[in-house]
């Protein structure tokens, strides 16, 4: 066998294994055909699953009582900042307004919108558990006899989680008091409404002839 045959028997032979066409036509081999390795995935297909959102706990007050109620909205995530900025752009929806709820951040107590108030940044210390908020100036123009409880609101949403325990107010940067119970405060907790306290009962006021029955 000469040489020249030889090689030309090699090549056929490698042609043959590697099933590459010897007419000159170029073929597409289906990606089901490929090794696993080769397969790979679909242009455009995700690689990782998008994080689902989360709910975050709000504070409304209940109209017909001084207590806040816990309702729950979507948020991007738990953080603080996310969790302010539901707050502050949360409306009480008609199942809650049936129920005697409002976000008196949002809304006047006949449910009238009013100048949305914007949250212009958190600053959180792990080591005073000491959360520092500023609002837009509109937080100013939350005037009149429900301060308290809208800032009751605040205090309340802002420490629902395990790491704030108090807070202070900035407003456009600026020092301000918050109106709690205990009169205007640098910083509140929820200590400093007790009266607005969802797990508290309210004191009944018994009529008379039962009081004496009891004691009877």
């Amino acid at each position: 066998m000469t040489h020249r045959l030889l090689v030309a028997l090699v090549v056929a032979l490698i042609a043959g294994a590697c099933s590459v066409p010897t007419d000159g036509e170029v073929r597409e081999i289906a990606i089901e055909d490929l090794p696993e390795a080769l397969q790979g995935t679909e242009a455009g297909a995700p690689t990782t699953e998008a994080p689902a959102g989360q709910t975050v706990t709000l504070y409304f007050v209940q109209t017909d009582s001084p207590r806040l109620r816990t309702v729950e909205r979507a948020s991007g995530d738990g953080r603080l900042l996310a969790t302010l900025r539901a707050l502050l752009s949360s409306p009480a929806t008609d199942e809650e307004i049936s129920q005697n709820l409002v976000n008196l951040l949002v809304t006047d107590p006949q449910n009238e919108e009013v100048e949305p108030v914007v949250v212009l940044g958190v600053d959180f210390s792990q080591l005073t558990g000491i959360a520092v908020i500023n609002l837009s100036n509109s937080f100013v123009d939350l005037l009149g006899p429900r301060l308290v409880e809208a800032h009751a609101q605040l205090v309340y949403t802002a420490t629902a989680g395990p790491r704030v325990t108090r807070v202070r107010l900035l407003v456009d940067g600026e020092p301000a008091d918050l109106s709690t119970e205990n009169g205007l405060l640098p910083e509140a907790t929820r200590r400093d409404y007790p009266s607005f306290d969802p797990n508290s009962f309210p004191v009944l006021d018994l009529p008379t002839s039962t009081t004496e029955a009891a004691a009877e």
